[in-house]
């Protein structure tokens, strides 16, 4: 692989690859020059994985020791056995000892032997410094493979400690044969080939071990693969390793024997010991659990107090809903102010009279339960603020209700009207035993089964937040207020043609229809959301409902006292009702000629 723009290019896609796939682990069989190439990208790329070496690179000491290599994530790795090969250090110390070599003899010419005497100008080097790079894992293989072609030669040409019986005469594939079905000991490792041709001399494994203070990783042998498919690792240094490795062998949803899975994690990374607490390498069995409201930590070996979660106050959306709450409060208050300066108007009369100052601090009490749904809940009073919700948003609808019921019955000449619907123009009444019933709704939903602060566990943290554990009572209240809303909308839109100045009941189309989509959207996402947001999408959803009374009922009525005073006379409404009849009676005369 050459590291050029094609390269580049592919190693972008390959990496992305990895990034949009569920894979914990990656095996890279592939050359170390390979290797390093790939490990840089997925280091600038930032891609956190498990790595499975091969012997190509597992024990590279330019790879290991690249800047940043513990950003790619851990790397475990096979090589052969790793083991001196009998009398090689000697023999390479010796080398110095009037070497004919004719490279060493040219190193050495610039950089001479120490001796008790120092070379000036010029740096010098003990005879012990070419036997310290030592390869032990490429040298021990290369005197692992003459022995077995040694071994292959022996058995074709019939060899024993003195002669040969065959002539040496013979094919490659010959020898091949031959090779493939040596049996036999080299010192203390046992040297044979299964039917494929491969070893069956089994692997170290290793593992990189990265430091917070040093760049590169140290490469440490931590257990051994045998023949038969058996892994063994030291006890201390699997319970310090199973994090790591068991989302990489055991990526499903049940964990090894002794583990159990998180629900709050992704794929197997989240199988933590049920039973490892702090953990002391020195003895195995000195191994206790961590309490409830703690976790271990990666090496486990001491136990960390997990993280409370909870949207606190200082929170970016905390403080876009506190300013939103206390705008809606200031405005409110600015109306009621305005309202009751000009109470005896027509425009305030057309909001319902001294009953729009009943719907004002119905909506000033919505903006006020915004707070509630912040910070960390403690008790029940923290998590009043939907049934209360509840409550106040009915009061509000009921006002609108019983003004509606105003303008319909203000605007019908109907002598043949049913004496009991004109009944219920009586504002007061209809707007106590409208609310009365969502009162007794919420009022037994908080006696008899209030939502509570719960604590939810997770990994690292743990989670506070109000729990609605009656869905039934949350329900009928929101059935009962889309209810409310679904009645004013059918009746605003029926009047929407009537001759009114102000256009009440087109301004209550729009504020109903948006409170109904509102809460459309917003059922759905309370029901499947979790987190610590989930509390601010519940105070979205009530600041919406708010802003959009306030803004499509009353404000326009705020706006003709200000700005439209001529609007806001008894002559205005008359005049504008007398062109309204004038124009529908035109039109009538003209369709019966």
């Amino acid at each position: 692989m050459t590291n050029n723009s094609r390269t580049q290019t592919e190693l972008t896609e390959l990496l992305e690859k990895i990034k949009n796939s569920s894979a914990e682990a990656i095996i890279l069989f592939t050359k170390d020059t390979n290797a390093e190439i790939i490990l840089e990208a997925a280091i600038r790329h930032k891609v956190n994985r498990t790595w499975i070496a091969s012997d190509a690179w597992s024990s590279s000491p330019k790879i290991s020791a690249m800047p940043d290599i513990k950003l790619a994530g851990e790397v475990f790795g096979f090589i052969f056995k790793q083991k001196e090969v009998p009398g090689f250090k000697d023999h390479v110390m010796s080398m110095f000892n009037g070497t004919e070599n004719a490279l060493l003899k040219d190193y050495l010419t610039q950089n001479p032997l120490c001796s008790n005497q120092s070379v000036e100008g010029r740096q010098c080097l003990k005879p012990s410094f070419l036997a310290s790079y030592i390869d032990q894992d490429e040298s021990y293989r290369i005197y692992l493979a003459v022995q077995v072609i040694g071994e292959g030669l022996r058995r074709l040409l019939k060899c024993d400690t003195h002669q040969c019986e065959h002539s040496s005469k013979f094919t490659a594939s010959e020898l091949l044969s031959e090779i493939q079905r040596v049996n036999f000991n080299v010192n203390t490792t046992h040297v044979s080939f299964n039917s494929d041709g491969d070893p069956r001399m089994g692997y170290d494994i290793v593992y990189w071990i990265k430091s917070e203070f040093k760049q590169g990783a140290k490469i440490e042998t931590i257990g051994e693969y045998s023949p038969d498919g058996k892994i063994t690792v030291p006890l201390y240094l699997f319970k310090n390793l199973i994090n790591d490795t068991v989302s990489a062998y055991n990526c499903s949803k049940t964990c090894a024997a002794g583990y159990e899975f998180q629900s709050e994690g992704k794929c197997c990374r989240s199988c933590v010991a049920c039973v490892i607490g702090e953990f002391s390498p020195g003895n195995s069995s000195d191994c206790k659990p961590c309490s409830e409201r703690q976790y271990s930590s990666e090496r486990l070996d001491q136990c960390l107090n997990k993280t409370d979660e909870f949207l606190p106050w200082l929170d970016p959306f905390s403080i876009i809903l506190c300013s939103l709450a206390a705008t809606g409060i200031i405005i409110t208050v600015v109306f009621a102010v305005l309202f009751a300066i000009n109470l005896g108007t027509p425009a305030v009369k057309a909001v319902g009279g001294y009953m729009c100052f009943l719907e004002l601090l119905s909506l000033l009490a919505g903006f006020c339960l915004t707070f509630t749904f912040l910070d960390r809940p403690t008790q029940n009073l923290n998590c009043v603020g939907v049934p209360l919700f509840g409550i106040v948003f009915t009061l509000c609808i009921s006002c609108i209700l019983a003004n509606l019921f105003q303008i319909l019955l203000g605007f019908n000449f109907d002598l043949t009207i049913g004496p009991w619907i004109k009944k219920l123009n009586q504002p007061l009444v209809l707007v106590t035993v409208v609310s009365g019933i969502q009162v007794a709704v919420s009022v037994s939903w908080l006696i008899v089964n209030p939502p509570t602060p719960q604590e939810t566990q997770g990994g690292t943290t743990i989670l506070h937040q109000c729990e609605m554990t009656s869905f039934g009572y949350f329900s009928a209240m929101l059935v009962y207020n889309g209810c409310l809303a679904l009645i004013c909308f059918l009746l605003a839109f029926k009047g929407r043609r009537l001759p009114d100045l102000y256009k009440n009941a087109s301004l209550i189309t729009i504020s109903m229809l948006l409170f109904m989509v509102m809460w459309i959207i917003f059922l759905p996402l309370y029901l499947t959301m979790s987190g610590k947001y989930k509390p601010a999408v519940e105070g979205a959803a009530i600041l919406t409902s708010c802003f959009s009374i306030l803004f499509s009922h009353l404000a326009p009525k705020c706006f003709i006292i200000l700005f439209r005073k001529e609007l806001n006379q008894e002559s205005a409404i008359t005049e504008y009702i007398r062109k309204h009849y004038e124009r529908k009676g035109i039109s009538v005369i003209g369709t019966q000629h």
